[in-house]
């Protein structure tokens, strides 16, 4: 009898279903119905970005950052708030993935300490 595979390595430990160097194709939104998307093969979607994941279980956060890799983004990780600031000190990223509940320093300690941080390593502003 064949085992079924999990919910876990289906979407999280298995293989992408997009191989690694394409993604998916997506047409141009229709102004007319903002609402609906409609994919098309012929249009290519570019998928670019550096993120930052911030995570104190080390499990969560590898996972997370090998699958934005697999997707085409640049990704790094903090196990804790501090050490993101750090990070956010000396490097420029364009979204901050944040856990809530961390020790040494928690998501929302972290959120307000970058938000009146003048450079805070992102390219846009948090507030």
């Amino acid at each position: 009898m064949l085992e079924q595979e999990s919910f876990a390595e289906r979407y999280y430990l298995g293989t992408p279903t997009v191989p690694v160097g394409s993604a998916p194709t997506m047409a141009p939104f229709d102004t007319r119905s903002p609402s609906k998307v409609t994919v098309s093969p012929t249009t290519p979607v570019k998928v670019q970005g550096h993120i930052l994941v911030v995570d104190d279980e080390p499990l969560n956060r590898e996972m997370l950052v090998r699958r934005l890799l697999r997707m085409g983004f640049t990704a790094g990780g903090a196990e804790n708030g501090r050490e993101a600031l750090e990070i956010l000190s000396r490097e420029s990223f364009d979204l901050v993935l944040l856990d809530i509940l961390m020790p040494v320093l928690d998501g929302f300690q972290t959120l307000e300490r970058l938000s009146g941080m003048k450079n805070c390593g992102t390219s846009r502003s948090l507030c």
